[in-house]
């Protein structure tokens, strides 16, 4: 059944929307891009900004995939011995878009350079210091150096549907902000040029129409499991996976905090994603 066209939510994502609310949530991320986006001219900033953030997710997925298909070998969880290959190819679908074709690190050096021209911008303006700390609680939260554990797979599975569900709610908002503010630069981002072989905001425009599917991928990873598990277990599974989400959420924060304050902040506490 192709995910774009599901016509009932899976148990997760009623679990999820039940504990969270969607739109509320949908409305803080718009009111931070607004934050972050005063001026035409802070696009450039804020763009060299979320795309290094926006680097990390693609390797993070693969290795999140890849802790799936081999848990069952690695760690002997019966759980996951029959399912474990079909949540990693669903986790994987995110990732794929990533790398086919055109990969998305080279439409995003495209927009940027773009983007500089626009602004003929001679500096060579750096990513801000303190994306270093929320970068790292991006890995942290996928589990890159974590065992292949059952909880902590959990755990890393909320954070990986947090993080395709709240892309959803960024590029679909920033594509339609940069289109409403400022139609000119839109319209000089979307232009064809000689010798390129795509427009400068696919990135943005492209990522807006997947990121809701990369969610109900990873919807239906979270409930392959689900529907293997006894009663109390899959109470215990929703609620790490919520525990994890909620996890992205706040990170997610701290990117936003980083690029629109500027403000100092010291690691987030993670420990739930290192359980003992």
């Amino acid at each position: 059944m192709d995910n774009k066209k599901r016509l009932t939510m899976t148990k997760t994502e009623k679990y999820l929307n039940d504990c969270f609310d969607f739109n509320s949530i949908r409305i803080d991320i718009e009111a931070k891009i607004d934050l972050s986006l005063p001026t035409q001219a802070s696009y450039l900033k804020f763009f060299i900004d979320y795309v290094e953030f926006n680097y990390v997710f693609a390797g993070c997925v693969s290795s999140l995939a890849g802790r799936f298909h081999t848990s069952p070998s690695v760690e002997k969880c019966p759980v996951l011995d029959k399912v474990s290959h079909f949540v990693a190819k669903n986790v994987f679908e995110a990732a794929i878009d990533e790398y086919q074709g055109i990969t998305h690190k080279e439409m995003s050096l495209c927009m940027i350079r773009d983007m500089k021209e626009f602004f003929d911008d001679g500096y060579d303006l750096k990513p801000s210091k303190n994306l270093s700390v929320v970068l790292r609680n991006v890995r942290e939260g996928y589990g890159q150096t974590n065992e292949c554990r059952f909880d902590e797979l959990a755990l890393n599975l909320g954070f990986h549907i947090a993080s395709e569900k709240l892309a959803s709610f960024e590029f679909s908002y920033l594509d339609t902000k940069i289109k409403e503010d400022y139609p000119e630069f839109y319209t000089y981002l979307n232009g064809n040029k000689a010798g390129q072989k795509f427009k400068s905001w696919l990135w943005v425009e492209i990522h807006g129409e997947v990121e809701e599917e990369h969610a109900n991928f990873a919807f239906t990873a979270s409930d392959l499991i689900f529907n293997e598990l006894e009663d109390e277990e899959k109470v215990d599974f929703l609620k790490k996976v919520q525990y994890g989400f909620n996890t992205f959420v706040e990170v997610q924060s701290e990117f936003f905090d980083a690029v629109s304050l500027q403000k100092e902040f010291e690691k987030g506490d993670l420990s739930i994603l290192k359980l003992d």
